[in-house]
């Protein structure tokens, strides 16, 4: 499961704080992923067992993120990625050497979604329950 914040009126952190502690106690199947990287980083201090990355959303913010892992700016924080931005393998693996992790979203075609996956996408984001099964 894949929660992806996005709110750019409020700050929904701390209420999927209190909600993640309260139900999913320990380690947990859940990613969060945040198009807003201050606030991953503060889920990130709260809840450091579970996985939370960075939502990249445009070639802006993939710069971004790894110009900042290059300097040592941005810490090692996986990342989910819009499907569109990774053109083959190649960018994959150039993404890995600054990213623990990669999670493509929103893949709602199954070519595409295995495409992803035999190239070595970490965790794959669907609407469509048919692209999550051919999995």
């Amino acid at each position: 499961l894949v929660l992806d914040l996005r709110s750019w009126i409020y700050d929904p952190a701390p209420d999927v704080f209190t909600a993640l502690t309260s139900r999913a106690a320990g380690g947990s199947a859940i990613t969060l992923a945040c198009e807003s990287w201050a606030s991953a980083d503060r889920v990130r201090a709260w809840l450091p067992d579970h996985r939370t990355a960075y939502s990249v959303r445009t070639e802006t913010q993939l710069r971004r993120y790894i110009e900042g892992r290059t300097r040592d700016a941005i810490p090692a924080v996986p990342v989910a990625i819009r499907h569109s931005l990774l053109h083959d393998g190649g960018d994959l693996e150039a993404l890995r050497r600054f990213a623990p992790r990669v999670a493509a979203w929103t893949v709602d075609d199954v070519t595409r979604a295995c495409a992803l996956a035999a190239w070595g996408v970490d965790e794959i984001v669907s609407n469509r329950i048919e692209v999550l099964a051919a999995l």
